[in-house]
């Protein structure tokens, strides 16, 4: 049976989610100094705790299933943890009270738009990596959280990268949606072995990939004790490809929720989608729940399964999974985003 995974991770925005030195009982403290960071509007390889960034950068991206893609700057949220110049987003809130949906996505914007377009490669015992992967022909993802079925994914399986919500005093909860990725073909395994060359990952196209996330994971200390968060030689990590536009697996593909970019940086900022029980069911709420490890099921009932009880559907398994991909793209679209589909890696500077 094809799986569907809701995979939470911090969604907060850098800059705004910051754990300074001071706070060093926690162990993702960030070292660089915010002030200093905001008032250069540079902000260093990120050395904390992940966030995401709402970013500009050239990329592909469509507007209905029905029409070829575009090309040009998009602004999207995801995460990227390398040096980021930005600058900030001056708007004020509007007063949307027509539905929970707008209410939350308004309030969800972002402070800072972060340029993807020129990056140095850095090395250091406390940057992270950045995982998923939106940049160059594939999305990746690599290591965040890989354990249990994680490591078994299969070829057509859909991840839902975000981060659950809920509306206080109220029963309403929801999904902040990032990053849609289909596993495509090409599973890679790698170990600390195969630490610096990477010799799987050898044409030149991968650089910046191995720079930003294959030597992030082994580089990196705990700063608490001093050791490197991966010790056991033998543990294997699971690279895997995200099915792409031009190459889907039964028709889907992997995307980010996206806007193309109109030259207003005032106006250039969105919440990110929001997906709710109204739309997707009571499974979703039910699932949301315990989200802070990857959740393929609830009580025995799989995401999958809960979803064809909702629409009382009697297809099969792969149709079923198709036409849940479908909805999110609807979705996507409903709330007024495109479709991400390919993203330009960032130059590479000296």
């Amino acid at each position: 049976m094809p799986r569907i995974v809701l995979f939470g991770h911090s969604g907060g925005e850098h800059l705004k989610n910051f754990i300074p030195m001071k706070e060093k009982s926690n162990n993702d403290y960030h070292t660089f100094n915010l002030s200093q960071a905001i008032n250069n509007r540079y902000m260093p390889w990120n050395d904390g705790e992940h966030y995401r960034k709402f970013m500009k950068a050239y990329g592909k991206y469509i507007s209905s299933l029905n029409k070829p893609p575009l090309l040009g700057d998009i602004t999207f949220w995801g995460e990227w943890e390398p040096a980021t110049t930005f600058e900030t987003i001056n708007y004020t809130n509007d007063s949307i009270k027509d539905n929970i949906i707008s209410i939350i996505r308004n309030s969800k914007r972002p402070k800072y738009l972060h340029h993807v377009y020129k990056i140095k490669k850095e090395s250091g015992v406390y940057l992270q990596n950045t995982d998923p992967y939106v940049f160059g022909d594939n999305f990746f993802y690599t290591n965040c959280k890989q354990r249990g079925e994680m490591i078994r994914l299969q070829k057509g399986d859909i991840i839902l990268f975000g981060t659950p919500g809920k509306v206080f005093n109220k029963e309403t909860v929801y999904m902040e949606l990032d990053t849609v990725f289909v596993v495509g073909d090409n599973t890679i395994h790698i170990n600390k072995s195969d630490y610096p060359q990477f010799n799987k990952f050898s044409d030149e196209k991968y650089q910046i990939f191995k720079n930003v996330v294959l030597e992030k994971i082994f580089e990196r200390l705990n700063k608490k004790n001093g050791q490197y968060f991966i010790t056991d030689t033998e543990k294997k990590f699971i690279i895997y490809k995200g099915a792409t536009y031009d190459n889907p697996v039964n028709e889907m593909f992997s995307f980010v929720p996206c806007q193309a970019f109109n030259t207003d940086t005032e106006k250039c900022s969105f919440g990110k989608i929001i997906l709710t029980e109204n739309i997707f069911g009571h499974f979703l709420k039910i699932n949301l729940k315990p989200i802070n490890t990857p959740n393929f099921n609830y009580n025995g009932i799989t995401i999958l399964e809960a979803f064809k009880n909702h629409i009382d559907s009697k297809e099969d398994d792969i149709t079923l999974t198709k036409k849940f991909w479908q909805l999110i793209v609807s979705t996507v679209f409903e709330q007024g985003c495109y479709l991400g589909v390919w993203i330009k890696e960032p130059a590479l500077i000296k």
